[in-house]
This record gives C-alpha cells, structure tokens and sequence, in this order.
C-alpha cells in the first residue's frame, strides 16, 4: 500500500510517503525504492525502513529544490512516483498524488529566480482599472 499523512501540503508543512511493500521472494530481497517526479523524472529521494516499511519526508522546500512550485490560487496537483525494485531487477512503482497549496487559498505560489531558488505565495496579479493606473 501506498500513502501520505496529508492530502494538502503548504509552505512549512512536511509530506510523509509511506509505502508497505512485500516480494514473492520475501522483504529481504528488496533493494530499495525512490520517490521522482513523473514529468521530469528529478529524484526527490530515497525511501528509508526495513521489513516491508518504508517513508520519505518531504519538505516544501525540497520539494521546490527539486521540481519547481507554481501553483494557481486554491493549489495544484502534483503527482510522485515511488519505485521499488528487487534483487533481480525487477522494478514496479505506482503514483501518489498531495496537492500543493499556499495557505492561503487565494494567493498563488510562484517560484523566484535567485542564487537559491524558492517559491513563495502571493497576492495573484490584479490589473488596475485604466483611471487608476495613470
């Protein structure tokens, strides 16, 4: 089985993914397993454990570090995929998704071009009515 314990994560909030695994050939013939982004295929990390037990924490940051952050008001989907593979090669996976929101619904999340890249939830962009702009 797969899962998280939260199925919102905000800024400062950590997502835990567990996963409960077995192998015909017993848990002692798993190698180990990892979380990635579907689209671009960036490792967030490696799942710890042992027995079959295995979880990975994930902050917003370093969810951001590795796959940008940009959301609309109200947040985003975002999927990860955990793979798991055995002492012969053998590998499976399956997607877990958490939507990604700032905690405030009506701001958006967007991630800013710096040394150290990050996002940030904001205000979203209003247009100012033409008598007021000039």
């Amino acid at each position: 089985s797969l899962g998280t314990n939260a199925p919102t994560l905000r800024p400062g909030d950590t997502l835990v993914i567990s996963a409960m695994v077995t192998d015909p050939d017993g848990a002692a013939d798993l190698v180990g397993g990892t979380v990635k982004d579907p689209q671009t295929g960036v490792t967030y990390g490696t799942m710890s454990g042992a027995a079959g037990s295995y979880s990975l924490s994930l902050s917003w940051d370093a969810i951001d570090l590795a796959s940008p952050i940009a959301t609309p008001a109200g947040g985003a989907v975002r999927a990860f995929t955990v793979q798991f593979m055995d002492a012969a090669g053998n590998l499976v996976g399956q997607d877990v998704s958490v939507t990604l929101a700032c905690a405030d619904a009506t701001r958006t999340s967007t991630t800013r071009s710096s040394a150290r890249r990050h996002s940030s939830c904001r205000p979203p962009k209003t247009t100012l009515p033409d008598w007021l702009a000039t």
